[in-house]
């Protein structure tokens, strides 16, 4: 299973980048894997990501794939 996140490299222009990930709940936590991890591989101290409004992105994503079929 790949995770992804939308980093900032431009003005309005992001890239999507696979990232590491780790889980932060303890143990036998009844908290759920993705409420809070760590990333451990794919970004940069300081790098921008996206927080809201990744769907547009990931439909704007698939839209330039689909495009690039026909």
């Amino acid at each position: 299973e790949r995770r992804y996140v939308f980093v900032e490299v431009g003005p309005r222009e992001f890239e999507r980048r696979v990232v590491d990930v780790r889980s932060l709940a303890p143990p036998g936590s009844a908290l759920p894997v993705v409420d809070r991890v760590a990333v451990r591989r794919g970004l940069v101290a300081g790098e921008r990501v996206v927080v809201a409004g990744a769907f547009i992105l990931k439909s704007e994503l698939a839209k330039a794939s689909l495009g690039e079929e026909h």
